[in-house]
C-alpha cells in the first residue's frame, strides 16, 4: 500500500473515531475534572495491560521512563488529556476538534524548523487553510449557543 495513502487512512480512522468520542463526552454531563479522571484511569488501564502482553523489557522499559525524556512525555501526555477534556467540556466541540486537526500541521513546521525538512507547497497552503479556518472559527465571539469560549477551545485542542 502507498505510503501516502495509509497515512490518508490513518488520518480518517483517527478523525472518525474521535468525533463520536467528542459527543459521548459532551452527552455524559460530567464535569471536566471527572472527564480527566475517568478517561486517564481507563487509558491507564489500557495502556498498562497492553504493556504487560507485549513488554520485552520490562525493568528497562520502567528505567527509560524513569528518564527526563521519559517523564517529560508523560507530562505531556498528561497536559494533553486535560486540555482535551477541559477543552470539550467548556467550549464549542467543533472548535476544539478543528485546533486538533491542525496537529500534523504544525508537526510539519516544527519539522521545518527543528530538523530541516523541507516542506512541498501544498502542505504549507494546507497549512495556512486550516490556520485561516481556525481563525474563522474562535473570530465570532463567545461560542455557539453559549457553550464557551471559542479562543479556550482552540487553544485547548
Amino acid at each position: 500500500m502507498d505510503s501516502n495513502l495509509r497515512g490518508i487512512g490513518i488520518a480518517l480512522f483517527g478523525a472518525l473515531v474521535i468525533v463520536p468520542d467528542t459527543l459521548l463526552m459532551r452527552l455524559s454531563g460530567l464535569s471536566a475534572a471527572q472527564m480527566v479522571a475517568w478517561r486517564g484511569l481507563l487509558m491507564a488501564a489500557a495502556l498498562w495491560s497492553v504493556w504487560l502482553v507485549l513488554s520485552r523489557d520490562r525493568r528497562g522499559d520502567l528505567a527509560a521512563l524513569a528518564t527526563p525524556a521519559g517523564l517529560g512525555a508523560a507530562a505531556c501526555q498528561a497536559a494533553n488529556a486535560s486540555l482535551f477534556a477541559y477543552g470539550i467540556a467548556h467550549a464549542p466541540v467543533a472548535v476544539v476538534l478543528v485546533a486538533v486537526a491542525t496537529v500534523p500541521l504544525l508537526s510539519g513546521l516544527l519539522g521545518a524548523m527543528a530538523l530541516g525538512d523541507r516542506m512541498t507547497p501544498s502542505t504549507l497552503a494546507a497549512s495556512a487553510v486550516v490556520l485561516g479556518g481556525i481563525a474563522l472559527s474562535v473570530s465570532g465571539g463567545g461560542g455557539a449557543g453559549g457553550q464557551g469560549s471559542a479562543l479556550f477551545g482552540a487553544v485547548a485542542g
